[in-house]
């Protein structure tokens, strides 16, 4: 499928399906958004709440929906990620699939809407800067300049360099699927529930921020255990970012690797994708191409704006 994209002058949606941010935060966002030639559009009540969500529920998912099926925009920019998408997911499940197909943009939290609109709906999606990342400072301008180029469609393929981390990521081959996943820890937290990844011949993305090593291993044993794992093409560790041990170290790195050597499908790392603030934009749900090989590898989505 072809991925929408905002042309000048055109309307993007803003929506707050997680938590909210501050109002600082928020209006840099908007600014950077108009800077780059867009017309952000905020629902009102947008933040209702100052509890772990934005909104309620049911205000979030209205907002959320209008978005999603409005005839005048092409890309629903979410606010923050933080916590609360999932809870939208039985909503969303029970209305019609828009007529159109909208680009979704936003990450962390944000990935339970990633995971269910692109194996429910079939759209692709921007795992991407957050609208309270956008002014924050935080990211480099290299990455938002791509932001800027992949949302705009002026860029139609994306191809970065891999880690090998096992004997079947240095065997030299070509591996292809669609490219799946998100933030490890609410991809876990999806296992069981009618909207869990199903990444069986797909290429799995996962990255995450503030886990520790045990923790790490703990998510990872559980999505073998669960059978999540079963059928995956290749599975690529994005940006792990802060969760160091009391003594200052981080075990994830260690974690990671001895996880891939039990791995019989090859295991990557090095992604620049997650918290980090040299985080590019990847899209999900486009078919991504693994050329493996003993010095390395690399990873090249195919990103078609219509």
């Amino acid at each position: 499928m072809r991925v929408p994209h905002a042309r000048p002058g055109d309307v993007i949606d803003v929506v707050a399906p997680a938590s909210a941010c501050s109002p600082e935060a928020f209006a840099a966002g908007v600014a950077v958004l108009e800077g780059w030639g867009f017309r952000p559009r905020v629902p009102p009540g947008l933040f209702e709440s100052s509890g772990i969500v934005a909104a309620p529920d049911a205000s979030r998912h209205r907002a959320l929906s209008r978005a999603l099926h409005s005839a005048d925009s092409r890309v629903v920019w979410c606010v923050r990620g933080g916590y609360g998408s999932q809870r939208l997911l039985p909503r969303l499940a029970r209305e019609p699939v828009p007529a159109r197909p909208k680009l979704l943009v936003g990450f962390s939290d944000l990935t339970a809407l990633h995971v269910f609109i692109n194996q429910h709906w079939r759209w692709p999606t921007l795992h991407a800067a957050t609208l309270a990342d956008l002014g924050s400072g935080r990211l480099s301008q290299r990455s938002l300049g791509e932001l800027c180029r992949m949302v705009a469609g002026r860029t139609s393929r994306l191809s970065v360099r891999l880690r090998p981390l096992n004997p079947a990521a240095r065997r030299a081959r070509s591996v292809g699927g669609t490219l799946v996943g998100g933030n490890l820890k609410t991809i876990q937290s999806l296992v069981g529930t009618p909207w869990s990844v199903r990444p069986a011949g797909c290429i799995l993305m996962v990255e995450d921020t503030g886990e520790r090593g045990y923790a790490i291993d703990r998510m990872l044993v559980q999505l073998v255990q669960a059978g999540i794992l079963r059928g995956v093409r290749a599975l690529v560790f994005g940006q792990f970012t802060g969760g160091r041990e009391p003594d200052g170290r981080f075990t994830g790195t260690e974690v990671v690797a001895r996880f891939a050597e039990r791995m019989r499908v090859p295991v990557l790392a090095g992604a620049p994708f997650g918290h980090g603030a040299t985080a590019r934009a990847v899209p999900l749900g486009v078919r991504a191409e693994l050329e493996l090989g003993p010095d390395g590898a690399r990873m090249t989505m195919i990103w078609a704006p219509d």
